[in-house]
């Protein structure tokens, strides 16, 4: 092998071993703040089916779409709050931590429970939830906000306002602010 293959080859082999510790530290991260890691999933599928664009994690809004609306998206995993079989979505500080967020719509994005994918509609990934920021204070309690994930039992008031804005259709999110379909 010649002289300078060797130097490429250890010069490749030092950049990948800085890349790899990179990597590993960002790994770290997201295995310490679990929170955030689940938030970024949200604001990455969300980005992802608007268009649009992921701000800052700083800025008092997560995504802006190509019509310039801004929105604040939170994710749930499926929680069991209890020893009952009844699962739920939690999203908390939709209004941020200190009252700070600034968006014309929240985007709840719920991880879908196989056993009433009956009831979620369309061909979205998740179960998703289009709210105009004018309506989050008719579906929180405090700044969060929780529904079961069996859809056809969820009767308290604010689970009821909520699915109001049960997102049908990919479409959307593709026509934000155009004309937005809420099932």
């Amino acid at each position: 092998m010649k002289n300078r293959e060797i130097v490429k080859l250890r010069e490749r082999i030092r950049l990948l071993e800085l890349e790899n510790t990179r990597l590993k530290e960002e790994r770290d991260f997201f295995r310490r703040t679990p929170t955030l890691a689940q938030g970024l999933k949200g604001e990455t599928i969300i980005a992802k089916l608007t268009h649009g664009v992921q701000t800052g994690y700083k800025d008092p809004h997560d995504v802006t779409v190509p019509t310039g609306a801004r929105l604040e998206v939170k994710y749930s995993h499926l929680n069991g709050p209890n020893k009952s079989k009844t699962k739920r979505w939690n999203w908390h500080s939709v209004l941020g931590s200190a009252n700070n967020k600034q968006y014309e719509y929240l985007v709840l994005v719920g991880e879908k429970d196989a056993r009433y994918d009956d009831q979620y509609p369309g061909d979205l990934p998740d179960v998703f939830f289009l709210v105009p920021r004018s309506e989050v204070d008719h579906i929180k309690t405090g700044n969060d906000i929780a529904i079961n994930t069996n859809l056809a039992t969820a009767r308290a008031p604010r689970s009821l306002a909520l699915k109001h804005y049960l997102v049908a259709e990919r479409d959307s999110f593709t026509n934000l602010l155009g004309t937005v379909e809420v099932r």
